[in-house]
């Protein structure tokens, strides 16, 4: 009895080997098509970016398309986000550390609004 569960078992476990191992062809086009319906059905939200820190530059514009990997392009720009099909975007504002006052945390907070508000060229672009 027990050499028939033994090898029924290990028959269950070469058949799970054997299916995994060889998983059938697809095809580059049907895998990104796959891929991208699977995109269209779920909300795309990027939880951290520091672009924002590029708001306050006068000549940036998240409106235009920024080229990655270049000096000053930033994470992320409204073109991008389309093209990568992101749905909703959470920035970051960095604030140095300053005293762990009431003073210094006022400042803090002064800095991080400051910076966290559109001005010039981007202010233009953002349209809601």
């Amino acid at each position: 009895m027990r050499k028939g569960a033994l090898f029924l078992f290990l028959l269950v476990v070469l058949f799970i080997v054997g299916l995994t191992a060889c998983p059938p062809e697809v095809s580059e086009k049907d895998l990104e098509a796959k891929a991208l319906a699977i995109h269209d059905r779920i909300l795309s939200v990027d939880t951290h970016c520091d672009t924002a820190s590029h708001l306050e530059e006068k000549n940036w514009d998240i409106g235009a398309r920024h080229e990655p990997g270049k000096k000053g392009s930033g994470q992320i720009d409204l073109p991008r986000m389309a093209e990568g099909r992101l749905d909703a975007q959470f920035f970051a504002v960095f604030v140095g550390q300053g005293p762990l006052s009431e003073d210094g945390y006022a400042k803090a907070r002064a800095i991080a609004l400051r910076r966290s508000r559109p001005s010039g060229s981007c202010a233009r672009s953002i349209r809601l």
